[in-house]
């Protein structure tokens, strides 16, 4: 075993065939550093193969020296084995193809992965920032040129992904070089292929080199027997803006899937929908009678606060005037704004999304007893979201009945880094009708700011810098249901609160707002 800082090669003996397997970028996020097995150990040993794992504590898309000098220093390792194989999803797959002449020779297996995510050659790449962020001018930065260095290799991918089809493209395929497209088959594409009842015999012949694009072809058209095929196309649907295709694609799945996520995919797709008419409505020049909030559906909220028009958000980090923001706001009548948490969202968050991952893995059919994940089929992650984030409400921000609006305020988000666009999309899906006003301030003033003291400055224009942009770019992404506020602007000029009070629908009351600002806040 080699520990590096940031990497683990570990290795397990077998046979005269090596398995190299790396991570991909989910497992750095969802499971512990330490003690983390490789990815598929249990099916590679019990297949007598050798394996060495390339286990990542950080999505860096392995652009790490050390780790690269470790590697280069197994080449003789690598030639011992009759037999070497290179494989990874996403992430690892990008790896299995760019490492490819560590081993030449050798057979790569790579389940959707990048070609690369080095920006001067795939300016087209608008996913995984922190992986484009890497140092590309290393070594071993693109798959498609690694996998010259294969005798065959295997590009296992979902054709309707767009960014997927597009890194596929870059590989050209050829005689050794074999595109295995699977529609629908989502990104990863291995859960898709575990639904079919694909995945050990078709890995089984890819490492023999058994398997054939005429076999695989007839194979695929299991993928509408699977749950995996239906997630995805209902999800693809609504990345289209067709949301009545995917509560069609839903509704006629639900009964072959009846535990599934279907039906809160359906929800999504008709609350998005019900904000699209709304807007549609809202802007026609027949309607009359008062503005209407952009979505008026239903939401179990309303049986205990039966006035609430919506939830209010401030998105932040230390010393952006929160505070001051936080009982601006509350000059709206029975309008409630909680302090700081702790960021007990991102805790929630965390947990429904582990609950979502073992359904979804673990619990696509009922197992026997003897099964280390028994019972993972009677897993309901919505509700336990819901439950999560009710108790939450109830416990924690407690509002009273009589609330018209409520949330709160947090300037720990920096800790979710590029994952803060799926948490916020996760409070927007389970709030009601959610508002987030992203509180910037000027750079030096923060830096500068008593509350950073202790922290290195550069440490500190970094994570303004980035969270700012993450601002900003969900702001672009979503301008209907966010507002930004610089502290500069509002502190100084009450004025500058009014189109968020006019995207409310509130009476701006300036005296008011005016009598705030001239009370100093004293922490």
């Amino acid at each position: 075993m080699i520990e590096l800082p940031d990497h683990r090669l570990q290795y397990q003996p077998g046979g005269d065939g090596l398995v190299i397997a790396f991570d991909n970028a989910a497992r750095p996020v969802e499971e512990a550093f330490k003690g983390r097995k490789t990815w598929g150990e249990s099916f590679y040993l019990s297949e007598g193969h050798s394996l060495l794992g390339v286990i990542a504590r950080k999505t860096d898309w392995y652009r790490d020296p050390e780790l690269i000098r470790e590697l280069e220093k197994l080449k003789g390792f690598f030639a011992s084995f009759r037999n070497v194989v290179m494989t990874g999803g996403s992430m690892g797959g990008f790896a299995a193809g760019a490492f490819a002449p560590l081993a030449p020779g050798c057979t790569v297996i790579a389940l959707s992965p990048q070609s690369t995510l080095d920006c001067r050659l795939v300016p087209w790449e608008t996913r995984y920032k922190e992986g484009r962020a890497q140092n590309w001018k290393l070594p071993y930065g693109d798959a498609a040129a690694g996998l010259g260095a294969t005798r065959r290799a295997y590009i296992v991918y979902d054709s309707l992904d767009s960014l997927d089809r597009r890194h596929a493209a870059r590989i050209t395929e050829n005689e050794t070089v074999i595109h295995f497209r699977i529609p629908a088959g989502g990104h990863g594409v291995s859960p898709a292929l575990a639904q079919m009842g694909l995945l050990k015999d078709l890995t089984r012949d890819m490492i023999t080199g058994a398997a054939n694009s005429a076999a695989f072809r007839r194979s695929a058209r299991l993928r509408k027997t699977a749950l995996q095929y239906h997630r995805v196309l209902a999800n693809h649907a609504i990345a289209q803006k067709r949301y009545k295709l995917a509560e069609s694609i839903c509704d006629k799945a639900m009964p072959r899937f009846p535990k599934s996520d279907l039906s809160e995919i359906k929800r999504r797709a008709a609350a998005l929908m019900g904000g699209v008419l709304g807007s549609q409505t809202k802007n026609s020049p027949q309607q009359a009678g008062p503005k209407k909030m952009p979505n008026e559906k239903a939401h179990r909220f309303d049986h205990r606060f039966p006035d609430l028009k919506r939830n209010i958000f401030i998105v932040t980090y230390g010393r952006t005037g929160s505070t001051l923001l936080q009982n601006l706001l509350m000059t709206i009548p029975d309008c409630h704004m909680r302090g700081e948490n702790h960021n007990i969202i991102e805790s929630i968050w965390h947990s429904a999304m582990r609950c979502r991952m073992a359904k979804s893995v673990w619990g696509k059919e009922e197992v026997s007893s003897s099964h280390p994940w028994y019972g993972s089929d009677q897993m309901r992650p919505v509700f336990f979201a819901q439950g999560m984030i009710d108790s939450f409400v109830n416990n924690v921000l407690c509002p009273p009945r009589d609330a018209r609006y409520f949330g709160f305020k947090e300037i720990r988000y920096n800790a979710l880094g590029d994952q803060l666009p799926e948490v916020l999309d996760f409070m927007r899906f389970h709030f009601k009708d959610a508002l987030f006003i992203f509180n910037t301030r000027n750079l030096d003033d923060v830096a500068n700011s008593a509350w950073w003291k202790n922290w290195n400055r550069e440490d500190v224009v970094s994570l303004v810098q980035g969270m700012d942009r993450r601002f900003a770019e969900y702001h672009a992404a979503h301008p209907e249901f966010t507002e930004m506020l610089a502290y500069e602007n509002f502190s100084s000029d009450p004025l500058a609160l009014k189109p968020l009070f006019e995207k409310l629908g509130e009476p701006f009351d300036e005296a008011r707002i005016k009598s705030v600002l001239s009370n100093r806040l004293k922490h």
